[in-house]
């Protein structure tokens, strides 16, 4: 008697289980990316004064949103901003297959920058030949993943030529006098199970409070703080999933069956215990 129940017993378990699993339909639901080469919003606050703005960008920019499959591309041939910055080509892409069907799925962005020369109040110069930032979310329910990475060649700093350079995520190239430049700034957001993104800097130079002499014709000869950001080739992308498609599919037919045949079997055998 005991070994009918237990064989009952998984059949039932069996059946409950095959039963669940015939819901467990994930999807990929929404996803978006964007990017752009290059963004600048800094700000001088003289001591006697009004405030002066320099800012560019973002240009050039792609971005979209799903579901609805995208692929935006984006370009200008050059950039230049007063004295502070030079670019040659800049490119900015924005790509999704999320379409609202089960099974893996991406949303990615990528911004690169050619021949890129930036100097700030006179004592700060950074050029590079190529700069590239990317940023991709991927994976279905249970297994999402965002990463990023940042291509820097031909990198140098106050003209020295930084050589062997091993550039890791939030990477402190400088950081002095209220002055930080940060290359592959990386920032993670999402639980990896319904939710994940990434966004991403290839150079992030900030100013909090930076002492300016009045040497730099960018911003006039007051003198003044500084603050603010020049980003340099920004990608983000975003994904989120749901456990169970918007309509769960029907229990196939011999699930039903499984399932019936258990518990009408459960019940047979309770009853005859009852009589």
């Amino acid at each position: 008697m005991r070994k009918a129940q237990s064989l009952l017993l998984a059949g039932v378990t069996a059946a409950c289980m095959a039963f669940q699993l015939s819901q467990a339909n994930a999807t990929v639901v929404s996803g978006s990316s964007s990017s752009y080469g290059e963004a600048v919003s800094l700000e001088l606050t003289p001591f006697l004064g009004t405030a002066v703005d320099v800012t560019s960008g973002p240009i050039p920019t792609a971005s979209g949103s799903a579901p609805g499959m995208y692929n935006q591309t984006n370009s200008v041939l050059s950039a230049t901003l007063l004295n502070l910055i030079t670019t040659g080509v800049i490119n900015a892409s924005a790509n999704s297959n999320i379409d609202g069907s089960p099974g893996m799925k991406l949303a990615a962005a990528s911004a690169s920058v050619d021949q890129l020369g930036v100097s700030i109040l006179g004592a700060l110069g950074i050029g590079a030949s190529v700069i590239e930032a990317e940023a991709l979310a991927s994976g279905d329910y249970g297994a999402l993943s965002a990463t990023g990475t940042t291509t820097l060649a031909g990198l140098s700093l106050n003209g020295i030529p930084l050589i062997n350079l091993t550039i890791s995520p939030n990477d402190t190239l400088l950081s002095a006098l209220g002055i930080t430049v940060t290359l592959n700034e990386q920032s993670g957001s999402g639980d990896g199970i319904s939710s994940a993104g990434i966004s991403v800097d290839a150079i992030h130079i900030a100013f909090d409070n930076v002492l300016y002499l009045g040497l730099d014709p960018s911003f006039g000869s007051s003198l003044g703080l500084l603050n603010g950001d020049i980003v340099i080739s920004h990608a983000q992308a975003n994904i989120f999933a749901v456990p169970n498609a918007a309509t769960n599919p029907a229990p196939e037919p011999a699930t039903l069956a499984l399932l019936g045949t258990g518990l009408v079997g459960a019940f047979g055998m309770r009853k005859r215990r009852l009589a």
